[in-house]
Formats: structure tokens, C-alpha cells, sequence
């Protein structure tokens, strides 16, 4: 782990979808993934990453908690918002990302008090730089 990289957790009940955000995030400068999860085990693994901390300490920097999670809502599941809030409840000074299916579910996930909103829809670009001769 790089100590100027931002640590994050991602946090999807889609299975491909989390795998999809952690390849991505992986592959990106400055972003490093500490754990992912689903929303069900999100507060076990953030109290497991802060138990290793406090027992054994910053082995080589290998354990971080997360500067941020990401967490994808997918369609707007009501389960997803129960462990969403509860996770702020336990952990209210780590910012949350939601990704949301649209506009229409912004609102109540803005009421939950998260940090950040992004569309869940995205288009990756790749930047080829230009070769020369």
C-alpha cells in the first residue's frame, strides 16, 4: 500500500457489479481497495479492518481503513438503505459515495446523509496518447 494512495471499500450486493468497481478502482493511480463487501456484511468488515488495526498495528501498511466507501445501491433495493444508515450510525466520520439507478432515487438517498452522490450508468473512456514516429 502506497501511504499518498486514497483507500476505499466497495460495497455491492451485485456480485459483478462490486468485481466490476474493483478492477476498475484497482487499475486507477491513487485509489487502492482495502476490502469489498456486500451491504449486509459492511459493518463486519469495517469493524474487522479496525479490530486487525488496533491488534496488530500497521504491518508494513498492509491494514487501512477506508478514506471513503463506495457503495452501489443497484435498483434501489430498501434492504441496501437499512445497511447504508446503519453503517453511518457506526462509522459517521467515513464518508459514503452512493451510486444510484437515477435521478428519481437520489432523493432518498441524499436523505440518509451521504457524502456523494454518482449515476450508477457510466461510460469508461481510454485515453490513448498519441504515438509518434
Amino acid at each position: 500500500m502506497n501511504p499518498s494512495d486514497r483507500y476505499v471499500l466497495i460495497v455491492a450486493a451485485d456480485l459483478l457489479a462490486r468485481g466490476g468497481l474493483v478492477a476498475v478502482l484497482s487499475a486507477a493511480p491513487g485509489w487502492e481497495v482495502v476490502a469489498q463487501t456486500d451491504p449486509q456484511s459492511t459493518l463486519t468488515t469495517l469493524t474487522a479492518l479496525q479490530t486487525d488495526i488496533q491488534n496488530i498495528g500497521q504491518v508494513d501498511g498492509q491494514i487501512e481503513l477506508p478514506d471513503v466507501i463506495l457503495w452501489d445501491l443497484g435498483w434501489m433495493r430498501t434492504d441496501s438503505l437499512t445497511w447504508l444508515r446503519a453503517t453511518m450510525q457506526e462509522f459517521p466520520a467515513l464518508p459514503i459515495v452512493a451510486l444510484v439507478e437515477s435521478a428519481d432515487a437520489a432523493g432518498p438517498v441524499w436523505a440518509t446523509g451521504v457524502r456523494g452522490l454518482l449515476p450508477r450508468a457510466a461510460t469508461l473512456v481510454q485515453h490513448n496518447p498519441p504515438q509518434h514516429p
